[in-house]
């Protein structure tokens, strides 16, 4: 027995050294950290957080692409389609944007517009780009705060974070891939009067003002020099263009309704009554930043596809030195001498920040003197608003005295912060003159009453709130699991034990040799070995959280600085 003893004695050194070297081996093979978490808190990482950050970041956008095609024209033509991407009211967040807790020269004005930025850069690359337009337009607003912004050099910073966010490469043969930006409007044709109508270059950026660029017409006309400076960045807004056959026009709406003898109101009105002058020989598309006046705003008048009520117009004038303070349509008056001048196919408005489609009837009389009736086709929200307004094909007007249907497409915004959590932007597409007979179809009596001009189709971007509840939700889970749990269990153990040997081995922390006697020395040993332990278990959550956060942030600072 005694031998038998002495024995067991000899070989329990040597299990307890083995438990031991095997506990060291494994805490240097996660890190010291607690294998069980560790294990989780990888298989988190892997199968929630890589498919969910690589979704929302990067996918969801190019599903946007790949769901939403180009529309496509009716009859028969040698000419292929000209494809126009249209964007409205992108409004770069700015020091104006939220005063409340992003103030200019705050850590959280940065975080809010590298939010901003990331978001619209990606949908712009990966979901507009992605479908390769030929041109992009822009429907005003392009800086929330452009016409607040007295400092040249703030201005010159958020004009340059625009023409990061929507760059893109020239075409084929076009400047041998160099960047073509929102400034080189600058450069497009844009003039006082129509003889500025030229055929479009292959790629380039098309825009008119908002009032969040110039402000409306009081205000441009007592600082004339922000629309100068807007203009010699972004270009101008009165314009005519030939893209894909089809006269693209336009107009500077924050002058239109203002003093009858300003100067921006008169230069603009001039511009839009030589056009009436022109004989029209291509299909026309009307671009204003603000919606024309209608005669009616029922609720259900803009159709399915809108998320908020229908705004009721609001007009206020400058009682100091003239002009419109705010407006929220065009007026009646305004919209007819606009209609009546320009003759659209079709008409592009934004600033309402939500989608709207409407149908009004025009008389235009014999739009193109040929004799002949060309008829337009639309599609017309009844009061139900039951129609489905994702695609609309419009032909051109007729020479008859009977009303006309003509389709103004409200465009909604293309930014999540700006009050519409559904943003998105359309596809326009183009066919006017026959390239092979140099005829415009207009004139082609043949054909004309068998063509369609000009088709569009509107495209959702992905709902970015959605994706930050869904972080949120996913985060939640990690907590609990990862962090909140294994605070209990550590917390729990500690109230169980009755030594720090014991709570030492039941957490797994290893305890040092050398124990402090006394009051203060217990509680130094007892302090050290409840931070490890917690490290121990809840250490694997901070890694993740570290991960996670580099992972996105990282990745959006990389987007952002790629060509």
């Amino acid at each position: 027995a005694r031998a038998a003893a002495e024995a067991v004695m000899a070989k329990q050194p040597h299990a307890v050294g083995d438990k031991s070297a095997r506990a060291s081996r494994d805490q240097h093979r996660w890190c010291g950290f607690d294998p069980a978490q560790t294990k989780l808190a990888m298989a988190l990482f892997c199968f929630l957080w890589v498919p969910l950050v690589g979704f929302h970041e990067h996918l969801a956008y190019r599903l946007t692409s790949w769901s939403c095609t180009w529309p496509e024209l009716g009859g028969s033509s040698s000419s292929p389609a000209t494809h126009v991407a249209v964007i409205a009211d992108p409004q770069l967040s700015d020091f104006t944007s939220y005063p409340a807790f992003a103030r200019k020269g705050t850590w959280t004005l940065g975080l809010v517009e590298r939010i901003c930025d990331a978001y619209m850069h990606r949908a712009f690359r990966h979901a507009v780009l992605a479908k390769k337009p030929d041109h992009v337009l822009f429907l005003g607003d392009l800086l929330d705060g452009g016409w607040q912004t007295g400092d040249p050099d703030v201005f010159d910073k958020n004009a340059k974070r625009f023409e990061r966010v929507f760059r893109w490469q020239a075409a084929a043969g076009g400047g041998h891939g160099d960047e073509v930006s929102a400034a080189s409007a600058a450069s497009s044709p844009s003039s006082s009067s129509p003889s500025a109508s030229s055929s479009a270059p292959k790629k380039h950026h098309l825009s008119v003002h908002g009032n969040h660029d110039v402000g409306y017409s009081a205000h441009g006309e007592k600082f004339p020099s922000i629309q100068t400076r807007h203009e010699k960045r972004f270009g101008g807004s009165n314009y005519v263009v030939q893209i894909g056959g089809v006269d693209v026009i336009g107009v500077n709406a924050m002058a239109l309704d203002g003093d009858e003898h300003g100067r921006q109101t008169k230069e603009t009105w001039r511009f839009v009554d030589e056009i009436g002058k022109n004989e029209k020989n291509r299909p026309r598309v009307l671009v204003t930043h603000l919606p024309l006046a209608r005669d009616s705003y029922h609720p259900n008048s803009c159709g399915p596809d809108r998320f908020g009520p229908v705004i009721q117009p609001r007009f206020r004038n400058s009682k100091k030195i003239g002009g419109v303070e705010y407006q929220d349509y065009l007026s009646p008056e305004s919209t007819t001498r606009l209609l009546n001048a320009t003759r659209p196919v079709l008409v592009l408005a934004g600033h309402d920040h939500d989608r709207c489609e409407f149908a009004r009837d025009v008389i235009f009389g014999d739009e193109f003197g040929d004799g002949d009736g060309d008829v337009t086709k639309t599609k017309k929200h009844g009061e139900d608003g039951d129609e489905d307004g994702s695609d609309v094909a419009t032909e051109t007007p007729a020479n008859t005295d009977k009303p006309l249907k003509v389709t103004e497409l409200t465009l909604g915004t293309f930014s999540w912060l700006m009050g519409n959590p559904k943003p998105s932007f359309t596809l326009l597409s183009l066919v006017g003159d026959d390239e092979k007979n140099k005829t415009p179809l207009a004139r082609d009596e043949k054909n004309a009453a068998k063509r369609q001009f000009v088709a569009t189709k509107t495209c959702e971007l992905p709902e970015h709130l959605s994706g930050v509840w869904r972080y949120a939700s996913c985060g939640a889970v990690s907590t609990f699991l990862l962090l909140i749990l294994p605070s209990i269990r550590v917390t729990a153990l500690f109230m169980r034990s009755d030594g720090a040997a014991i709570f030492a081995r039941k957490t797994g922390v290893a305890v040092s040799a050398r124990v402090s006697n006394g009051k203060v020395g217990h509680m130094k040993t007892w302090l050290a070995l409840v931070t490890t332990a917690a490290w121990r278990h809840c250490g694997p959550f901070v890694v993740l959280l570290f991960v996670v956060l580099s992972a996105i942030g990282g990745g959006t600072l990389l987007d952002l600085a790629r060509v």
